[in-house]
């Protein structure tokens, strides 16, 4: 960590009340950010992975989370809800403000995978065609991942 970053980094853990969150730089990729609970083992995070932000609960630099951290599960996925990334309906849950919605049929060509192993975006059509592989760096993705589908994808 730099120095501008410590600098930083301390200025904002004097400043924290006890009953306002909390937000720390960590680093120019990495935040941590509205930590609700000091006993909560998980922190939620924001990070840039292939320059595309990734919201979530201990994101990794290949997109495992505090839910999902196999070897396979390298993969985010777009939420038309709030257009942001994260690694699981897990996270989305944890950190949003919001409820999720899933994307619709018509929606399947847009850009909304992201492979955490090579940075490649895929449309949804794509992935779900890719029979757990990423078509452009051929890293296996985690097959058990076919039993959200709905949670993310209009599967009707």
């Amino acid at each position: 960590m730099h120095s501008e970053s410590r600098r930083h980094h301390r200025c904002a853990l004097r400043e924290r009340g006890p009953s306002r969150p909390c937000l720390l730089v960590v680093s120019s990729t990495e935040r941590l950010f509205n930590i609700e609970s000091e006993s909560s083992p998980m922190q939620r995070h924001e990070k840039l992975i292939y320059g595309v932000l990734v919201r979530g609960i201990d994101v990794l630099p290949d997109t495992k989370c505090g839910h999902y951290a196999s070897e396979k599960d390298i993969i985010a996925i777009k939420f038309p809800c709030c257009n942001t990334y994260y690694p699981c309906y897990e996270c989305h849950e944890a950190v949003a403000d919001h409820e999720a919605i899933v994307w619709p049929r018509q929606q399947f060509g847009e850009q909304a995978v992201l492979c955490g192993h090579c940075g490649s975006e895929l449309t949804i059509q794509a992935y779900l065609d890719a029979d757990s592989t990423c078509p452009h760096c051929q890293s296996a993705f985690n097959p058990g991942c076919k039993a959200h589908y709905p949670l993310y994808f209009a599967m009707d």
